[in-house]
């Protein structure tokens, strides 16, 4: 689904998710990616709980996060996990460990044990699905971010970033249309009229610092930043239109 910021609270109601707000986190494993959020929401003054297991590291981040609450312990571990998550009355909990079947296996736990939004870092795709299926709320993968930055450099014309899909059945690219494109007609003619690509969607156009939805009327120009939808097969022949 696709809207503008202003409207993000609204469509959130209509989906029928529940709407609530997060106050206590608490950070499961804190090498240099949890240490980097645990900052972030120290300065959005939202200071999180944070398990490690490793005792040196815990004594480390303890010394940088001055607002934090770290505890040295096993986040595997129910009865520890189920008392900590209890005792701070956690909201939400970011589960940040390096083995996959470890992580997806303590996020599931934290989501039965009444957790309102779970995370978890998880580069076995394979298991993502089952983590949906019981209940966590997002699974995010450090290698699929860096395959979306890659492609950014790896892909024709004037790329912004780029978003894989599913098990890259489609993918979601920020084109920037030149100042003289190839096709003339890229800026002349509506976008109802320009042919584009079968599986292809011209989705958002991002105009003079201005988020629209596009429309089947709506003619491009020089500088328009687009988001545009495609499947994989349609991505030779929308690189030359853009290009």
């Amino acid at each position: 689904m696709l809207t503008l910021p202003e409207n993000l609270t609204e469509m959130v109601i209509l989906s029928g998710q529940p709407w609530y707000h997060i106050h206590r986190i608490m950070i499961i494993g804190c090498g240099n990616t949890g240490l980097a959020l645990a900052r972030e929401l120290e300065g959005l003054d939202l200071p999180p709980t944070i398990i490690e297991m490793d005792h040196r590291r815990a004594e480390m981040v303890a010394g940088l996060l001055p607002r934090s609450l770290v505890l040295h312990g096993d986040g595997s571990d129910p009865e520890f996990l189920k008392h900590r998550l209890e005792e701070g009355q956690i909201d939400a909990v970011v589960v940040l460990l390096e083995k996959a079947e470890k992580s997806v296996l303590i996020s599931i736990f934290a989501k039965s044990l009444g957790a309102r939004k779970v995370v978890v870092r998880c580069d076995e795709l394979g298991y993502i699905p089952l983590a949906h299926k019981l209940g966590v709320d997002a699974a995010l993968s450090p290698k699929r971010a860096m395959t979306d930055t890659i492609l950014r450099y790896v892909r024709r014309g004037t790329v912004a970033s780029t978003l894989l899909l599913g098990e890259h059945e489609a993918e979601v690219i920020q084109f920037r249309v030149p100042d003289r494109p190839a096709r003339g007609d890229l800026v002349r003619k509506p976008l109802s009229q320009l042919d584009l690509p079968k599986g292809v969607l011209v989705s958002a156009v991002i105009r003079d610092g201005n988020a629209l939805i596009a429309s089947g009327s709506m003619v491009l120009q020089p500088g328009d930043e687009l988001l545009v939808a495609f499947q994989a097969e349609a991505l030779g022949r929308l690189e030359k239109l853009f290009s």
